[in-house]
């Protein structure tokens, strides 16, 4: 069983990103901002930095303007103004809503009709992304000269629905929605994702991309129970895994645990030779309880709630 533990993110980190900003003006401190009259177009503005108009924000937000808003009014500090619509196309990946994801539209500055991203990796060993809407994906990591150190390409499609030449023939193909890529650590790096969907008239997307340091929990035990809550048009996976610690882990697996507490995590609670998507939770822990048992291995239960997103 092992924790992503996340980087967090900055404009900096971001090396490449192909998606085209949204094509809303940048908010104007200086401009005094009216409803729009009946007919109109809807007044939209992006934020792309704090209210002191120079540090960057992560990500991009668009704002909607619902009231009258007077010079000044930064959008964030007065909901009762403008509505927060969420991240820009461009940056929905790393806003952590699997409901809103970012989605290639064919307008892309490369690789046009796929999502290319290119993030610093330096010091991290993992990568998740989650709620995909792709058949592969193809990550290449380059040293700090930029030369290309290891490529990886994975076929997204499953086979686990096909039972018969009736279901290969007939049969909607399932492709995955979540994945978890390994790659090498070093001290300067970068990592870049391709994601491609080849079936017609579809545009791969991307609900969110988690960079981090896997963390070793223990060994993951039978009787490992994954469910769902459904809301309708979306759900949430759940997750209750047992492990076993090694006892002079302690100390390290609590602190851990403490310091992610209502953070994004990834959780992987398969053992190694294993690879159900089911048991890959991006989410925050609902609980978890170390009980010391012996000298050798302490039992560790944990329960995972993963965020929200949208039904195949």
């Amino acid at each position: 069983m092992d924790m992503i533990e996340p980087k967090i993110l900055t404009h900096a980190d971001i090396l490449e990103n192909n998606l085209t900003e949204d094509s809303d003006p940048v908010w104007d401190p200086a401009i005094a901002y009216t409803v729009a009259t009946a007919g109109s177009e809807v007044t939209s503005v992006r934020i792309p930095w704090e209210a002191d108009q120079t540090t960057p924000v992560m990500p991009v937000k668009r704002y909607e303007l619902i009231k009258d808003s007077a010079a000044g009014h930064y959008p964030p500090d007065h909901p009762s103004e403008w509505l927060d619509q969420g991240a820009t196309n461009r940056w929905r990946m790393f806003n952590g809503d699997l409901e809103l994801p970012a989605v290639a539209d064919g307008t892309e500055s490369t690789d046009s009709g796929k999502i290319a991203v290119k993030i610093r990796s330096g010091k991290m060993d993992a990568v998740g992304l989650f709620g995909l809407v792709a058949t592969g994906v193809t990550f290449e990591l380059y040293d700090s000269n930029d030369f290309l150190l290891e490529t990886r390409t994975y076929d997204l499609m499953e086979s686990g629905n096909i039972f018969s030449w009736s279901t290969f023939f007939y049969e909607d193909r399932y492709y995955r929605r979540d994945l978890l890529h390994d790659f090498d650590l070093y001290h300067v790096s970068s990592l870049k994702f391709i994601l491609e969907d080849t079936r017609q008239d579809s545009s791969p997307q991307l609900g969110y991309c988690l960079i981090g340091k896997r963390r070793y929990l223990g060994q993951t035990r039978y009787g490992l129970r994954t469910t769902a809550l459904d809301f309708g048009q979306t759900f949430a996976k759940l997750l209750e895994a047992d492990a076993h610690v090694d006892a002079d882990k302690l100390d390290y697996v609590q602190g851990l645990l403490s310091k992610l507490y209502d953070i994004p995590i990834i959780l992987q609670a398969n053992n190694p030779g294993i690879d159900f998507e089911s048991f890959l939770v991006l989410g925050k822990y609902k609980s978890f309880d170390l009980a010391y048992a012996n000298d050798r291995r302490i039992p560790l239960n944990i329960q995972m709630q993963g965020l929200t997103q949208q039904k195949r």
